[in-house]
């Protein structure tokens, strides 16, 4: 299990399994268990495989599924956390020992170079997503994400890759917020229920919205 979640990781995958299995190990925990704490600098860092975990300070601040990390950061900054990391759901992953990866890391300075490397791109990324939510309207931001998840075509039926909750924090929006988008491009014929399933009947019309191309 340890290997194929690592593999799995672009992060990760940069570790050779014979090496982490040293200072890697499987992690499951029931809902509402508390992985990391708040105010301590981890001892490991978290590796998502199944389910879902919630981060915690005064009020929740956001969740993360699986292929994320938690405590990476806060283990290269050796600064506490600023919340805490609850199974949402059963969870299933990785814990790496802090200590173990750290000291493999600094022998091991070509893989090191290529982990800053992502964790910078990944960055990018991020910085490129929050300034194209400045630019775009709630309704915007949600056609130019269904935009990606559909083929160029008269009608499309998709399935959100993460729940609503995460999908609004990922376009930089509150639940309500959301759900407000949703109802607002009803008029170009998106419809959305409770669960994953989206039914687009006008892909074109969707894409003009964003400013794409409908060919």
């Amino acid at each position: 299990m340890i290997a194929e979640a690592l593999e799995a990781s672009p992060l990760f995958a940069l570790l050779p399994a014979t090496d982490a299995v040293a200072f890697a190990r499987p992690l499951h925990a029931p809902p509402q268990a508390v992985l990391l704490r708040r105010g301590e600098i981890p001892a490991s860092v978290l590796l998502i495989r199944h389910g879902a975990v919630d981060l915690v300070a005064a009020s929740p601040m956001g969740r993360l599924g699986p292929g994320e990390v938690v405590g990476l950061d806060a283990l290269f900054s050796a600064e506490p956390l600023a919340f805490d990391a609850v199974a949402a759901t059963a969870f299933e992953g990785v814990a790496l020992d802090g200590a173990g990866l750290l000291a493999f890391l600094d022998a091991r300075a070509d893989i090191l170079h290529a982990m800053i490397g992502i964790l910078s791109e990944q960055l990018r990324d991020q910085i490129r997503q929050i300034a194209d939510l400045k630019l775009h309207s709630c309704a915007e931001r949600l056609a130019g994400f269904l935009a990606t998840l559909t083929p160029a075509q008269r009608d499309a039926v998709v399935t959100l890759p993460c729940d609503k909750q995460r999908l609004a924090r990922r376009l930089g929006m509150e639940p309500a917020t959301l759900s407000r988008a949703f109802a607002r491009l009803r008029a170009l014929g998106v419809h959305a229920g409770r669960g994953a399933r989206v039914v687009i009947e006008d892909v074109a019309a969707l894409r003009r919205l964003t400013g794409g191309s409908d060919s």
